[in-house]
């Protein structure tokens, strides 16, 4: 509890100004024998190590793996600026410098505001049976969405619509679905970073249905068609009963 008070209270914050904007670096206190510090300008500086080949730059987050790695030829790397570029999101980030070819070492821990807006998120997430759906946002051209039950993550999947079919998966009571909305061409310096994820409703099995003014059991039912309704999914069925071959739509009534 002492030492985590006492780099609390031995945080470093300087301005920075990149890309017109203004912003501060909060730093705390470098552990290891490179001294590492971030200047105003953004720039990682560390003490140079006689008979070092080079050094690698190392970026990571606490309880993550290793997000990038890049290496330099002197005691020095401009950060913030790579960050900038690769549209890191604001968050606390850990930066460790290796020697190479001699055992000196050294990490900083730092507080990354990006200076890059964000696209907009997805909003009116919904369930339509086993198909999520969501309201396009303007200038996405893709969309990451993740399945989750209640251990965790059961598939991750990007499409460029604004649905997508979960059948395969048979998701179950309580199950949701997250969306990320991804910037037409992400990797140019002027398009927006990623958008936060967004959290659908829970998935809500449908166990009655109605076609036309008939109700049946989602699960066991059979209709003239032949077909029943899979695992309760809202899905379209042919229902033969009428001189038009008119295709009803499943609606939970209950």
């Amino acid at each position: 509890m002492l030492v985590t008070t006492l780099m609390l209270l031995s945080t470093i914050i300087m301005p920075i100004e990149v890309f017109a904007r203004t912003r501060t670096i909060k730093t705390i206190e470098p552990s290891g024998t490179l001294n590492l510090t971030i200047n105003s300008s953004g720039v990682l500086e560390w003490n140079t190590v006689l008979g070092a080949t080079g050094y690698t730059v190392k970026l990571t987050q606490p309880n993550v793996t290793q997000l990038n790695e890049w290496n330099s030829n002197y005691a020095g790397f401009a950060i913030v600026s790579i960050m900038d570029q690769l549209k890191y999101s604001s968050n606390q980030y850990t930066i460790c410098v290796d020697a190479n070819g001699i055992s000196s070492h050294g990490c900083i821990s730092y507080y990354y505001t990006s200076n890059v807006d964000q696209i907009e998120a997805p909003t009116n997430l919904r369930w339509n049976g086993y198909t999520a759906e969501w309201d396009a946002v303007d200038g996405a051209g893709l969309y990451y969405v993740a399945l989750y039950d209640f251990n965790g993550r059961v598939t991750y999947q990007s499409t460029t619509n604004t649905t997508f079919d979960f059948l395969g998966f048979s998701p179950k009571a309580g199950w949701t679905f997250k969306v990320q909305a991804v910037p037409t061409n992400p990797g140019t310096l002027s398009s927006l970073r990623n958008s936060e994820y967004i959290e659908s409703p829970s998935y809500e099995e449908i166990t009655t249905v109605h076609v036309g003014a008939d109700t049946y059991n989602a699960t066991t039912d059979e209709f003239n068609s032949g077909g029943k309704v899979k695992n309760g999914a809202n899905i379209d069925v042919w229902q033969n009963k009428n001189a038009n071959n008119q295709k009803f739509k499943f609606t939970k009534i209950n």
